[in-house]
């Protein structure tokens, strides 16, 4: 490392936490993290994820997180049934060796999917298709609009439900604009702006509301845009 390195690593890290105040910052440390995506990618189930959990605690991580796979068609935050038929078990099971427990999210919904019962202009216009992992057509739900309140009291309900206090928060809709009537962009280069400003609204009410609770925003909340493929 370099000096400036030394610099930026140590006293201006400890000056911003004392006297400035880090948003976000967790109470306890979450690393080393064991994610699934890793070795399974979304083939994972309530039984290899108990054995990933027992060798994840026995080599000393944290925290265990479920990567994309344990979602209804790896959309919204309904579980699989067939993978995960009680979520709820695996979860404890997952607490009971000393893991905090995360989750995988993203905006994609189906037209079945609560969110877009509950809110049906809640997406993108132009709508954002996504097609990945058989999942068929996934809509990208827009944070420029009230779905982003809905969207924070999901994730709040995943933590009351499964004990989840970490969420890693990928591949969203923001990168391709949203002008949707409803919506406050007034254009869609504007809309850039209000989608990003949305998403980071949702941080600091999800903060608010539940403060043991840590997010990650992948580098993919700008899904589509040029660089390496990678998390």
């Amino acid at each position: 490392s370099t000096p400036i390195d030394r610099v930026l690593e140590g006293p201006l890290k400890e000056f911003l936490g004392e006297h400035i105040g880090i948003a976000g910052r967790p109470n306890d440390p979450l690393p080393p993290i064991w994610i699934s995506w890793s070795h399974f990618s979304s083939s994972i189930n309530d039984t290899n994820m108990r054995q990933m959990a027992d060798i994840a605690a026995a080599c000393g991580f944290k925290t265990f997180q479920l990567d994309a796979g344990w979602q209804r068609k790896i959309l919204g935050t309904e579980p699989d049934m067939a993978k995960f038929p009680d979520l709820d078990a695996t979860a404890r099971y997952i607490h009971s060796k000393g893991l905090r427990f995360g989750l995988w999210v993203s905006c994609f919904r189906d037209s079945i999917s609560k969110d877009m019962q509950a809110i049906p202009d809640g997406s993108s216009l132009p709508l954002v298709i996504r097609n990945s992992w058989g999942s068929g057509e996934a809509y990208g739900m827009s944070y420029a609009s009230p779905w982003r309140d809905y969207y924070v009291n999901d994730l709040i309900y995943l933590h009351d439900r499964y004990g989840a206090t970490y969420f890693k928060q990928d591949l969203s809709n923001i990168v391709f604009g949203d002008i949707r009537e409803g919506h406050e962009s007034r254009t869609k280069k504007e809309s850039y702006l209000r989608a990003l400003r949305g998403l980071l609204d949702a941080q600091v009410s999800l903060a608010a509301r539940a403060p043991k609770i840590t997010t990650e925003l992948t580098h993919e909340i700008y899904w589509g845009t040029p660089g390496v493929p990678c998390d």
